[in-house]
């Protein structure tokens, strides 16, 4: 079980070995590590103002001059490992090798420290305090990867042990000692364990949520091209490809209500191919599917400068709103449709009044009030196209 929990552990993990996560964790340790550097210069600093102010009487017993030799190093280590950082923190082109060489150098650094001094105690007191608050801080503080923490660990206290055989004559002390502060390397490994993958469940789960946001905006967009692209064929004649009866219905009502309250002029021109029947029994539907098709496009382009609507009205019938336009106005741009119509030269060698496909157009205009309705312009355009049908076709009319 041991083995299986350490396999696990150690074991390579996709997310732990990303660089955002890495690039992460460097920037906290770094920051905590400035922090432990700190935080040494100014116990040494208080250690070493207590000493003089009481001529090392206050300390008798408790720090002898072996001890103050390592606090005099710390003392002067701690700042160059303060600028190290510094320098390491404001550097762009720094290799993930070097960081991970400063990290453990300077964590095998506090540790030797304090089993130094641990070591020192066994002469007088035969505590290990020192390096166990020195395990535990290295543990608690920077987050470590369960592999290097145990490196760490390993190769420090292996030295710890062996100098603990060198000092403590007494072998109850270093049985003692040996026990608890393998106990202590074996519960700070596991904390280590523990705050490194709580930060790395933490980091997985940003990720994850970040990737479900993504996911989700992405859906959106998608959702919202669907029902884009949905609500233009549901208005959009499958045939033709310009506007259905029920987008014209939609652009009508709201055009009625713009030029009503701008007292401007609404124009409606109904088209009815001439004599399509024939044309379709005698060239066949596909023939007259692309007729109609043709027939849509030209009307659309005519449209181009002006704001207005091409609609398939129903069949061979079509229907152009444009705003803007006084009656003379919409029977001019009427006739110029009638002809770009028949300058298509679609052959139609069995209507009555001409070779190639020809159209009618009734053409109504008017200044949309409440005496007058949407129906009232429809009705008068299609009066005028029934004229122009009955005028032998081909023509363009306006309601009088």
């Amino acid at each position: 079980m041991v083995h299986e929990f350490t396999k696990k552990i150690l074991s390579n993990n996709l997310y732990s070995e990303d660089e955002e996560f890495a690039k992460e964790l460097f920037k906290i340790n770094l920051f905590r590590n400035k922090v432990i550097c700190i935080f040494f210069i100014l116990l040494e600093f208080i250690i070493f103002s207590i000493y003089l102010l009481t001529s090392g009487k206050a300390f008798w017993g408790f720090i002898n001059m072996s001890h103050m030799y390592f606090h005099i190093i710390m003392f002067l280590v701690s700042p160059l490992w303060l600028i190290i950082f510094k320098k390491v923190e404001t550097s762009h082109n720094i290799s993930k090798k070097l960081i991970t060489i400063l990290q453990f150098a300077f964590i095998s650094y506090v540790l030797f420290w304090g089993g130094s001094i641990s070591i020192i105690d066994q002469i007088s007191t035969g505590q290990i305090t020192v390096y166990s608050v020195s395990v535990m801080s290295m543990a608690v503080m920077p987050y470590l990867k369960p592999k290097w923490s145990l490196g760490i660990y390993t190769y420090v206290h292996i030295l710890f042990v062996i100098f603990l055989f060198l000092f403590q004559k007494s072998m109850l002390l270093l049985f003692v000692n040996v026990f608890y502060s393998s106990i202590f390397v074996a519960l700070s490994w596991i904390i280590s364990i523990i705050l490194f993958n709580n930060k790395l469940n933490d980091f997985k789960n940003r990720k994850l949520i970040q990737q479900k946001n993504i996911e989700l905006s992405q859906m959106n967009s998608e959702l919202m091209e669907i029902n884009s692209n949905l609500e233009e064929l549901s208005c959009t004649d499958c045939l033709t490809g310009i506007a259905n009866r029920r987008k014209f219905e939609s652009f009508i009502d709201f055009e009625w209500s713009k030029c009503k309250n701008n007292f401007m002029p609404l124009s409606a021109i109904m088209i009815d191919v001439d004599f399509f029947k024939l044309f379709n029994d005698n060239y066949g539907h596909q023939t007259g599917d692309y007729c109609l098709k043709k027939i849509g496009e030209t009307l659309s382009t005519s449209l181009n400068d002006k704001h207005g609507i091409v609609a398939r009205y129903g069949g061979e019938e079509f229907i152009i709103v444009i705003e803007g336009l006084a009656k003379e106005s919409a029977l001019i741009e009427a006739e110029k449709i009638r002809k770009n119509i028949e300058n298509l030269n679609i052959p139609h060698d069995f209507s009555p009044v001409s070779n190639c496909v020809t159209i009618s157009l009734g053409v109504s205009s008017l200044i949309p009030s409440d005496n007058s309705s949407i129906k009232t312009l429809i009705e008068k355009a299609d009066i005028a196209l029934y004229k122009a049908k009955k005028r032998n076709r081909n023509k363009a009319i306006i309601y009088e």
